[in-house]
């Protein structure tokens, strides 16, 4: 597979060994997608029901079209009321966001029952038609009041707190249980509940994506009518906060409310501040002294900075998105929704079935229109609900077969839009590495830099100066103030040979500058940026922790300051026993769209993947060999 991951630069730690930002993942409910991993899911229900049970369980919930015909799955009867009980406690808490269960007595032709405790597991598309739906609403006077917004306040901002799960899934998990102001009646207290796919859903304006990986706070708002009572109702009891060994557990936690003016949107927002564990360094024996061999990788980073690469996740998860960008560039659509649905590493069994069933759609049936409606409406039951942009293309093919393009344009348009955007910053990512490797840290006549980084025009693009000879022999610039385009149809190139670079790329990839700016969907337009070649951190700092267990927390989430839960590892200046394991806490700020993964890779001079960081083992020991 192609690489997305540019070259990095020369630095002073030559090697690292590292641990992702708390918590230490042992087990995952969440793929890095924010859908749900149905193999433990189904590995945890097989204890209650064995394998026959969970396995169709798993196999009805995962279907977005269920048919009416499988609306429940009937499990083996259960005589032991306690059992019953912790059975619908487990369903309540994962299976929540897919399923609903109830219990009932088969009865003979005579009313007699003949068989008790028969508990069902519906597919939650059908509670309507459970026999005790809506029997156990609250009433009215169960509500909170809720609070009038100032008449000048339209919006409600409040802050989400979240753990193994980004920022979309954190969202549609929300909107999940919070009805939107004059929306429907919710289920259950405070109109928390679910709300049918495809009906109206809460609106939710945030600033930016923050990642999976990372234990995260960000502001977030929604409209100032909507119920305090359901998003406060978002606060369940529970594991948490960074300090559990059951690892892998979605939490969300809301507070911090109050009445605002305006709604955010992405992209409005200073930067951001990370506080990053890097675990069990070990440092080669020539060094003398730890704190200052750390500190003065800290310093270079701080001083220097980093080149601004977009990191990997920017190509999604299998690395793919901007070859998708690409097809679509070139008018390919059958190409690009051919990427999509390609086979993915690490997939389910079905879902790997349901691709290669798709790639072989024409092998069997020369008809290749009904061949492809019959393949897609198979798909369309056998995808499970999270995969957004494989149900848009499946559900309009079932419809409309071979009109791929017509396809493509179901999918949600910021997806659609990501596409393009990944093009951009794959182009970005390798001018910028062939430029440094070619001219070095040298600023060249003809660089643009920002005229005024608060100065931006109508299509919000920042005004930009041209350097001059004069310049570069007055010294005025240097590589912190150069700004790399990314090509749109606002945006100009650099006056010297790195507008070459962007030619021959493009070239390469079978693109031109016209398809770049161009283009006739008007969904595609992207007016373009520009992007500082480098980036510095701002507030640098860090500490060295000694510690003894490879599972316990190195840094206090909000979570845990709330709870009141301290961190036990220690400040030291040296490893005090062989034992022992040495960690270094990093904490620094970045601007918009800069990555601290990046920053990270900067730092350790190692990959800074998923990928890479999951085959490390936080009791194993690998040096990094630090100057002094």
């Amino acid at each position: 597979m192609e690489s997305v991951e540019p070259k990095a630069s020369n630095g002073v730690v030559k090697e690292e060994k590292s641990r992702p930002e708390e918590p230490e993942i042992k087990k995952r409910k969440l793929n890095d997608d924010g859908s749900p991993n149905w193999g433990e899911l189904e590995s945890e229900l097989r204890e209650f029901v064995g394998e026959q049970g969970a396995t169709e369980t798993i196999e009805l919930l995962q279907r977005a079209n269920p048919s009416e015909e499988k609306m429940f799955v009937k499990l083996p009867p259960c005589a032991e009321k306690e059992t019953r009980r912790n059975l619908h406690e487990w369903i309540r808490s994962r299976l929540n966001f897919c399923a609903r269960a109830d219990t009932i007595d088969e009865t003979n032709s005579d009313g007699n029952a003949v068989t008790r405790g028969l508990i069902r597991i519906w597919h939650k598309s059908f509670e309507r038609k459970m026999p005790n739906y809506g029997k156990f609403e609250r009433n009215q006077q169960n509500r909170m009041p809720r609070e009038k917004a100032p008449s000048d306040k339209q919006y409600l901002q409040f802050v989400l707190y979240k753990e193994n799960m980004d920022t979309g899934a954190a969202v549609g998990q929300i909107q999940q249980f919070v009805q939107p102001p004059g929306g429907g009646r919710g289920r259950g207290r405070g109109g928390r509940g679910s709300f049918k796919h495809g009906g109206p859903k809460l609106r939710m304006g945030y600033a930016g994506m923050k990642d999976k990986r990372g234990i995260t706070s960000q502001y977030i708002t929604v409209p100032a009518s909507t119920s305090l009572h359901a998003l406060a109702g978002l606060n369940r009891p529970g594991q948490g906060g960074g300090h559990t060994r059951n690892g892998g557990v979605g939490i969300i936690r809301v507070g911090n409310f109050e009445y605002v003016a305006n709604e955010l949107r992405l992209g409005r927002l200073k930067g951001n501040r990370f506080d990053i564990a890097l675990r069990n360094i070990e440092l080669g024996s020539e060094t003398k002294n730890i704190g200052s061999s750390l500190e003065s990788a800290a310093q270079a980073l701080k001083d220097n900075g980093f080149i601004n690469y977009f990191g990997v996740q920017r190509f999604g998860k299998y690395h793919d998105t901007h070859l998708t960008g690409i097809a679509i560039l070139k008018g390919d659509y059958e190409g690009a929704i051919d990427i999509i649905m390609s086979p993915k590493p690490d997939e389910r069994p079905n879902i790997a079935e349901a691709r290669a069933m798709w790639k072989d759609r024409f092998s069997h049936n020369s008809d290749r229109a009904s061949a492809e409606k019959e393949c897609a409406q198979k798909l369309s039951r056998q995808f499970n609900r999270f995969m957004h942009s494989e149900m848009a293309i499946v559900n309009s093919l079932a419809r409309d077969p071979l009109n791929y393009e017509k396809a493509f344009s179901c999918i949600n348009k910021t997806m659609r839009m990501m596409f393009i955007h990944a093009v951009q910053s794959y182009l970005w990512n390798h001018v910028v590495s062939n430029r440094i490797e070619t001219f070095g840290g040298k600023v060249l006549e003809g660089d643009l830099v920002l005229a005024d980084p608060n100065s931006i025009d109508g299509e919000g693009i920042p005004e930009i100066l041209v350097v001059s000879g004069e310049d570069i022999s007055a010294n005025k610039y240097t590589l912190t103030d150069v700004v790399v385009p990314l090509i749109g149809s606002k945006t100009r190139d650099p006056a010297n040979a790195s507008a070459d670079l962007f030619d021959t790329i493009l070239l390469d990839k079978g693109l031109t500058r016209e398809m770049m700016v161009k283009m006739e969907d008007r969904d595609f337009n992207s007016a373009g940026d520009y992007r500082k070649m480098i980036c510095r951190p701002a507030d640098v700092d860090f500490q060295v922790l000694e510690y003894t267990d490879p599972h316990q927390p190195l840094l206090q989430t909000d979570l845990m300051m709330l709870d009141g839960i301290e961190i036990k590892a220690s400040l030291t200046s040296e490893k005090a026993s062989a034992t022992a394991l040495l960690a270094m806490i990093i904490r620094f700020t970045l601007p918009p769209s800069a990555y601290a993964t990046i920053a990270l890779r900067e730092l350790m001079k190692r990959p800074t993947s998923s990928e890479y960081q999951s085959e490390l083992n936080v009791g194993s020991s690998k040096e990094i060999a630090a100057e002094n």
